[in-house]
């Protein structure tokens, strides 16, 4: 009886301390996310969870509809091709009627339409990641290249505080010009 009591105050202390500090703050409004506070990594596997959790189970009743196809066609008595079988777990075929056997599937054949199922699953939102990772790679280098296409040359009369330097006279074309005028002489 005392530890139930010793409870109970511990409970309303526990709750009065934290109740107290949520009407004491002014400001109820969260913050809102900035887009770089989350690594890329993590939004990248966070679409990744979110693509391949959401085909499962469109995928299972493909999967389930090719397993049943497949099995009919291999001449299986007792199965249907129908996507809505019930997946749940039965030891084995072997005590059931052909009415049962149609209705649900065995143990073993729901392991290998879960197993594919995930599979399948998972090479889909990997396929979305690596499409993703190439359109985002390639958008990046588009961008650096067109970066490095806009160079801006600025005429030396445009700056007011650009000084002109006179050329160096060349020796070379000194003995240009004298070749030029001994040629003439002759």
């Amino acid at each position: 009886m005392k530890f139930f009591v010793r409870k109970i105050i511990f409970l309303i202390c526990f709750l009065s301390v934290f109740s107290v500090q949520a009407f004491c703050s002014d400001d109820h409004t969260p913050e809102p996310i900035n887009t770089d506070e989350i690594p890329q990594g993590l939004k990248d596997f966070r679409r990744f969870e979110i693509i391949s959790l959401g085909a499962m189970p469109f995928v299972m009743m493909d999967v389930s509809l090719g397993f049943s196809t497949y099995k009919t066609i291999i001449g299986e008595t007792g199965y249907t091709p129908t996507p809505f079988l019930s997946l749940s777990f039965k030891p084995s075929s072997e005590g059931l009627s052909s009415s049962e056997k149609w209705a649900e599937f065995v143990e073993s054949d729901c392991f290998k339409v879960i197993i594919s199922s995930v599979i399948i699953s998972g090479t889909i939102g990997l396929s979305d990641y690596i499409i993703n990772l190439v359109k985002r790679n390639s958008i990046r280098r588009r961008n650096t290249l067109s970066a490095e296409k806009n160079i801006i040359i600025n005429s030396i009369a445009d700056d007011p505080t650009a000084i002109k330097l006179q050329l160096p006279k060349n020796t070379a074309d000194k003995d240009e010009q004298s070749i030029i005028t001994n040629g003439e002489d002759e």
